[in-house]
């Protein structure tokens, strides 16, 4: 029997918190179900809990609330927010990390009214609902709207002012507020430390603390004003972007029969616990908008691992579209699909007619374009690239037409279909006057590329294999055997 089954059985009957197994910070098992729905001890049973190393949390359900302190450099900052909260100096749902750099802070929040429970009926007593809703409504428009989680950087000052600190007392702050889950105490970090409560170990739930006040809070502290921008413009930004799209044609620039291809594959080999990836994939589907829905609901109820209905889809969907901010692209589909064993079906541009391989023109430009090829424009004019694993690199004819022979060279035979490789070969140099030509290439889609770029406060190093960011904010080195 579990030991983390047993503590989250006792967090479920005295705490009245949705929980699920974690490995690592990763939940073992597909848990979106579980951020609208009550659970039992039936449920938890149920879960599959060999192998786990921790227990998570889920923000949202029965009001409660996460405020995750990550890279603490002085407990300082803990201690002002909760008085800034009215909370107990000593509270009990002050958490460390497992890594010994965080602190959480566990409350519950109700929205728009503090009050724990139903609003209250009775003579002379008329709930205007609607005046409630604007009230939630301006409340979260400080902070950039309803989300799942808000992160905020700190104020370039220690928070009590005593002394100067470049950076605020901590990394950031984040506010995780609902269908999202935090690791609870004992789970294991994947340093090997252990989350613990700081002080005594809590006997009753979190303590409410009102909307309004945990705001409050972060203007004191965070750097909100930006994130409030972010927010609010964000789903404007992608209504913009895709017709943007829809103006540049961008819309159209996917292979159709691939994308199924790829989906079809995961909807039946995704295996279970792989709820990173399905989130991935809802979201390099957000730009399709409606198509983008459908291939989304579809993949996920075909898959038998995966219980929930068209309806908590779509809802997810939709949620997914509210925090979308366009890092996620289709081509996370294919690499997420070749992971798993998915092989990506040829465009085959040739034909026979008359008992001669002949070229398609058009089935040859949608080869090029499925395999990354395109233009970009620079002021007025454009330069030919080609685009693989968000490496974007200038190329010209010659580098085409050594693509195309190297991939002819590289295929499985059965992929000729009655023909062979020799065949198409000829019928490509026959036809390179037409096909490997800057005027053939300038049939090439045009795609609109958002580059990294450097700012005030952020630059960029690239290499190889990836790009390094470089910020005011230092990540810590991995530290292992065998490190200097």
């Amino acid at each position: 029997m579990s030991l983390f089954k047993e503590i989250a059985k006792t967090y479920k009957q005295k705490m009245n918190i949705n929980v699920l197994p974690l490995k690592g910070k990763r939940p073992m098992i597909i848990w979106d179900k579980w951020q609208t729905e009550i659970q039992t001890e039936e449920d938890i049973n149920n879960m599959e809990w060999n192998n786990s190393t921790g227990l998570g949390g889920i923000q949202g359900i029965n009001d409660w609330r996460c405020i995750d302190l990550d890279g603490v450099e002085d407990y300082e900052i803990v201690e002002l927010i909760l008085k800034d909260l009215e909370l107990p100096e000593k509270y009990c749902w002050v958490i460390q990390s497992g890594s010994g750099e965080g602190f959480h802070i566990y409350i519950r929040s109700l929205y728009p009214s503090p009050h724990p429970g139903p609003l209250p009926k009775g003579e002379g007593v008329n709930p205007d609902l609607n005046n409630l809703k604007e009230q939630k409504e301006n409340l979260f428009e400080k902070i950039g709207g309803e989300k799942a989680v808000y992160k905020f950087k700190m104020k370039p000052v220690s928070p009590s002012e005593s002394r100067s600190r470049e950076n605020g007392y901590c990394k950031h702050i984040e506010l995780r507020w609902m269908n999202c889950q935090t690791a609870l105490p004992p789970s294991m970090h994947e340093s090997g430390g252990i989350y613990n409560f700081y002080f005594d170990e809590p006997k009753e739930p979190p303590v409410y603390v009102e909307l309004e006040k945990l705001i409050c809070c972060f203007e004191k502290y965070c750097i909100v004003e930006s994130q409030r921008a972010e927010g609010r413009g964000q789903k404007v930004q992608l209504q913009e972007q895709v017709q943007e799209n829809r103006k540049n044609g961008e819309k159209v620039f996917y292979d159709k029969a691939r994308l199924e291809s790829a989906l079809d594959f995961l909807s039946q080999n995704l295996p279970d616990g792989s709820y990173e990836e399905w989130y991935k994939i809802g979201f390099a589907l957000v730009p399709l908008e409606k198509e983008g829905e459908k291939y989304f609901i579809e993949m996920s109820l075909k898959n038998p691992k995966y219980k929930d209905s068209e309806f908590e889809l779509k809802k997810k969907f939709d949620s997914l579209i509210k925090d979308y901010d366009g890092r996620v692209t289709i081509g996370t589909i294919y690499h997420i699909a070749e992971m798993y064993g998915w092989k990506k079906p040829v465009i085959k541009f040739w034909y026979r007619e008359n008992d001669r391989i002949k070229i398609s023109r058009i089935r040859f430009k949608k080869f090029l374009e499925s395999e990354g090829f395109c233009k970009y424009k620079i002021e007025s004019s454009h330069i030919f690239v080609r685009i693989e694993n968000n490496i974007v690199e200038e190329i010209v004819d010659v580098d085409v037409k050594e693509f195309v022979m190297n991939f002819i060279e590289r295929m499985a035979t059965e992929e000729f279909e009655g023909t062979n490789r020799n065949e198409i070969i000829d019928a490509l140099i026959k036809s390179a006057n037409q096909l490997f030509t800057q005027q053939f290439l300038e049939f090439l889609i045009t795609r609109n590329i958002e580059f990294n770029k450097d700012s005030f406060d952020k630059g960029y190093f690239y290499f190889k294999n990836g790009f390094v960011e470089v910020s005011p904010h230092p990540s810590p080195l991995p530290k292992g055997e065998g490190e200097n």
